[in-house]
């Protein structure tokens, strides 16, 4: 028996993108005295508790190019908080990253991974493209044949439509979703 209520459905709005940033960082900051806050249009974390993986990382650039993790949300200078409203389904995400002394300068990203519940299996937007068509009938009226023909494109569709609605609801409900901040610099204290 659980008394915590179960989640129906995440929701961040029209137009929106899970894993945007509501909240950006700052163009730079000081390691040892700065601390970096982020906040991303979030899902509730009980969707996917991440015991495999992370909510959060904080990435540093290096030479090459690519991307090196540096923290993660177990490490103790980070903090993930989940703000959410249990009826909207509406959820933020505040990545906080208290910069160590010892961080090396250089350029960082905060990142933020969730998993998302749909209502049903099936994308949010459904759309039938039916066949263009064109009704001859030579024998018989115009109006007859398209008659025939209509009622044939409706057993069609609706066969599509079972299918579609079958194969939906068989696929997951739960999707993955990420977002980084914009790039900023770190820089070391000169004290």
């Amino acid at each position: 028996l659980s008394l915590v209520p179960p989640i129906i459905v995440d929701n961040i709005g029209i137009g929106r993108k899970f894993g945007s940033v509501t909240s950006d960082a700052f163009d730079q900051y000081l390691a040892g005295q700065d601390t970096v806050k982020v906040t991303f249009r979030s899902a509730n974390p009980r969707n996917n508790q991440r015991l495999e993986g992370t909510f959060l990382t904080v990435d540093h650039l290096e030479d090459d190019g690519s991307w090196k993790t540096v923290f993660v949300d177990g490490d103790w200078c980070t903090k993930y908080v989940h703000r959410g409203n249990q009826f909207t389904g509406v959820s933020f995400a505040d990545i906080i990253w208290t910069i160590p002394s010892e961080t090396p300068q250089g350029l960082y990203r905060v990142c933020h991974y969730g998993t998302r519940k749909r209502l049903i299996g099936f994308t949010e937007t459904l759309a039938f493209h039916l066949p263009d068509w064109v009704v001859t009938n030579l024998v018989g009226s115009i109006g007859g044949g398209l008659l025939l023909q209509l009622a044939r494109e409706a057993c069609a569709l609706s066969q599509t439509v079972r299918e579609y609605i079958s194969e939906s609801l068989s696929r997951s409900r739960y999707l993955d979703f990420e977002g980084c901040s914009k790039t900023f610099l770190v820089k070391k204290n000169k004290n």
